[in-house]
């Protein structure tokens, strides 16, 4: 593939190079080699004074033609190279050149034309000139019939050239999306008698509407897992589905242009974020029935895409607004809202006002201390049931965000020159329980131990009682028996 770009760069500039030097050099007819003429002057040698004497040609209708058509052939391949270059920075993977192609095509078209004006009607364009049967076509007139054929087979390569999609993307590209679907898309991409009925329309629009559904589930679940490169094709391909189905910038493509803006700011594209999210926002103007969900998602993602840019004051108002509406459609002590507050803490944090991050920092340690505490109480009732084995409450997805988001915290507690040691034994204490529920009994050990030691440092601390009796579970035989995650 490197080959094949350097060929076709290198193919251009030649091409490119040639056309510049016919158009402008003074050569498209010769006499003896002592008189010649181009598109732009007639030239004489003059023998006494070594040096070409030119005067302008006279203007006629077929030479103003020939003119204008080899201009527009050099500012179509220029205009073809420069584009080309551009997109070879900012377009995906996989894309095609076609208007890099086309303006190559053009250009091609043009000198041909050009070249075939000239040919047929040199007389009328040198009229004035000497005989035409003692002189000949000049090399830039060649140059100019070598470069159609040039020009034109160039931009049929762009026309058919694909931006790079190395094996490793292509293996990105079945693992994240192409192995679920291939079958699906068999039918969809294969129209039929059936299919162009009212009644296959609306089955096709169903399958579509499946495949919405399934992309969207394995981008999510890739992004969940921090692998935004395996999430890419899976969120490209909802996106597509979603403009099929709905059309573009409607409130049902908001989800998709979301999912594709979350996995392009895991790579740092953060321009390409923007775009999309600026048609998600458009979207969401255009339509006020729009839900609170779709508004909180919204908000989160500006919110994020500010603190990845640096614009935190634009951050922080995005977050409150994502709070607002997650408060409206799930509740103010939702686990959803309760990734709003930590956003917004670690925002406060980035601008160095730590009182502020570590109130909402308590806030959303306290609302996952509370959740998780009233999912462990339910999961210990039958933990002494020899029939009964223990299940993970948490998928491995939700148990790498969570650890993340009380990791931080944790880390904040511990680095805080004003350290609180009841904030620091309720964070340990969550993640003990997080890691328990999730069968890894040996990190539930380890940080409940942090738990206990923070918690041992504040006489007749509540915590202290919970934080053993979890100790004394996940070092027990039965726990210990069973398989722990990695």
């Amino acid at each position: 593939m490197a080959y094949l770009l350097m060929f076709v760069t290198l193919l251009h500039l030649i091409t490119l190079a040639m056309l510049f030097i016919a158009t402008m050099e003074k050569s498209w007819w010769v006499w003896d080699g002592m008189e010649n003429s181009d598109l732009w002057y007639n030239c004489r040698f003059d023998n006494f004074t070594g040096t070409w004497l030119c005067a302008s040609s006279k203007e006629t209708e077929w030479l103003q033609a020939v003119q204008v058509l080899m201009v527009l052939s050099v500012v179509f391949s220029t205009v073809s190279f420069l584009v080309f270059l551009g997109q070879l920075f900012t377009m995906s993977k996989g894309g095609l050149f076609y208007f890099t192609g086309l303006c190559q095509v053009f250009a091609g078209l043009t000198a041909f034309s050009a070249a075939l004006i000239y040919t047929l009607h040199n007389r009328e364009i040198l009229q004035d000139s000497r005989e035409l049967t003692s002189g000949h076509f000049g090399y830039c007139f060649i140059l100019a019939w070598v470069c159609v054929p040039l020009l034109l087979c160039s931009g049929i390569i762009y026309i058919h050239l694909r931006k790079k999609y190395d094996a490793e993307h292509q293996q990105a590209d079945w693992v994240g999306i192409h192995e679920r679907i291939c079958r699906m898309l068999v039918p969809i991409r294969s129209p039929t008698l059936y299919s162009l009925q009212k009644a296959g329309r609306i089955e096709m629009r169903l399958k579509k509407e499946e495949l919405i559904e399934i992309c969207r589930m394995v981008a999510q679940s890739k992004l969940s897992e921090r692998k935004h490169k395996d999430a890419l094709p899976a969120a490209q391909f909802c996106l597509r589905c979603s403009v099929e189905v709905h059309g573009p910038c409607t409130v049902q493509t908001v989800p998709a242009y979301l999912l594709l803006a979350e996995a392009n700011m895991g790579l740092g594209n953060l321009a390409m974020v923007t775009e999309l999210l600026s048609q998600a926002e458009w979207a969401v103007l255009k339509s006020p029935e729009c839900g609170h969900a779709v508004h909180h998602r919204l908000h989160r993602s500006l919110g994020c895409l500010y603190t990845a840019t640096g614009n935190l004051e634009a951050a922080l108002l995005h977050f409150a607004n994502d709070i607002y509406f997650a408060s409206e459609e799930f509740g103010v002590d939702s686990m959803v809202t309760c990734g709003g507050y930590f956003l917004m803490a670690d925002v406060f944090a980035k601008q160095g006002k730590t009182p502020i991050a570590c109130s909402l920092y308590a806030e959303v340690a306290h609302t996952w201390h509370c959740h998780l505490c009233k999912l462990f109480k339910t999961h210990v009732q039958n933990v002494q049931n020899p029939d009964m084995l223990l299940e993970p409450s948490y998928d491995k997805a939700q148990q790498v965000e969570v650890d993340e988001m009380l990791r931080t915290m944790l880390e904040f507690e511990q680095n805080n020159s004003r350290k609180d040691s009841a904030q620091i034994a309720l964070v340990a204490h969550c993640l003990a329980m997080l890691w328990f529920l999730g069968g890894d009994s040996l990190k539930a050990v380890g940080f409940g131990s942090t738990a206990l030691q923070a918690s041992q440092l504040i006489p007749n601390h509540d915590l202290t009682e919970p934080i053993q009796g979890l100790l004394q579970l996940a070092q027990s035989p039965l726990t210990a028996s069973h398989p722990t995650s990695d």
